[in-house]
């Protein structure tokens, strides 16, 4: 259960991700009105949430993830500076 809701909030963060890249980050959902900003910022956050869920009840290695992800900001900046 948690593995599957956590990949359902990324399917809906990804979906948020590519309305952006479509119309982009300042529109709004047609039917709602919500901003595509918004939209993202939620998504992410009730991703972020079912992560520490996932990290939590599998027993994840907090720290060498942390430890990674500090790596892999360090080569995705110099990945984005490139381009």
């Amino acid at each position: 259960k948690y593995l599957g809701k956590l990949g359902e909030e990324l399917n809906e963060c990804s979906t948020a991700i590519f309305r952006i890249i479509i119309q982009g980050i300042n529109e709004r959902e047609p039917v709602t009105g919500k901003p595509n900003k918004e939209w993202l910022e939620d998504e992410i956050a009730d991703a972020m949430a079912n992560f520490r869920l996932v990290i939590d009840k599998f027993k994840l290695d907090n720290n060498r993830m942390y430890h990674r992800e500090i790596r892999k900001i360090k080569l995705l900046k110099s990945w984005h500076d490139m381009a």
